[in-house]
């Protein structure tokens, strides 16, 4: 019948595609480590600085935007970055027992 679709049809793209299963082997087992490595890439202390220096800009953009004054925005957003220094140092102290 031409409207049903028999299973050779709805099979995945790898056979359509003309790969070799040998290929399709080597494409399998390269995934993983390569989505780990770009994760580890992306959660380091050097991509970490450049996307909050990003944020900090963005933000000093939308004080300004919403406030018309820049000491007003800067002051607000210095407040913040103390408040953030504040917690991180509350949280590496150890508790005394």
């Amino acid at each position: 019948m031409p409207g049903l679709k028999t299973g050779r049809e709805r099979s995945p793209i790898w056979p359509r595609a003309g790969l070799l299963p040998a290929r399709r082997r080597s494409l399998v087992s390269v995934g993983k480590p390569v989505i780990i490595a770009e994760l580890d890439r992306l959660g380091g202390t050097e991509e970490n600085q450049k996307f909050f220096l990003v944020t900090l800009v963005i933000c000093l953009g939308l004080l300004y935007y919403w406030t018309s004054d820049w000491k007003l925005s800067l002051s607000v957003l210095a407040l913040t970055l103390w408040a953030i220094q504040l917690t991180l140092t509350i949280s590496s102290v150890p508790a005394a027992r």
